[in-house]
């Protein structure tokens, strides 16, 4: 089981984004809006072991959500999403809706890591991907 509540969160500027990162032993991927229009880049983290999406950027647009959306179908992982509709964005298959959102309450999300592998053991996208193409990465700034 896994929560997310962070009530230290400060706005600072992230200059150095796109960027991975370990948290509670998971792989995180973080990136600006912006990197969502080029799949290549959430490819390349999901294929580094990212299992967590957070963008930062001016949410909500129309198309940010549905860019991330498609992201984390494309790449079977979660995103937390916040403001004006916390919650998680999840591979369809791990939400009984089949919509893929499911709503925070409150100011906790909960979901199991483990849910996430079994989407990936029963609908292995990544067996028919080239991870060859992924191994560098000469669109991410240094």
């Amino acid at each position: 089981m896994f929560w997310i509540k962070d009530d230290t969160w400060r706005h600072e500027p992230m200059t150095n984004l796109p960027l991975l990162v370990e948290w509670h032993q998971q792989s995180v991927a973080l990136m600006a809006e912006s990197h969502l229009q080029f799949p290549e880049i959430s490819r390349y983290f999901a294929h580094h072991g990212a299992m967590l999406f957070l963008v930062v950027g001016e949410a909500p647009r129309a198309d940010y959500r549905s860019g991330l959306w498609r992201e984390v179908q494309q790449n079977q992982v979660v995103a937390l999403t916040w403001w004006p509709h916390p919650g998680l964005l999840v591979p369809c298959e791990m939400d009984p809706t089949t919509t893929g959102f499911i709503p925070a309450v409150s100011s906790h999300v909960q979901w199991e890591w483990s849910q996430v592998f079994e989407v990936r053991e029963r609908y292995p996208l990544w067996q028919r991907r080239r991870p060859d193409l992924y191994r560098t990465h000469w669109w991410i700034a240094p």
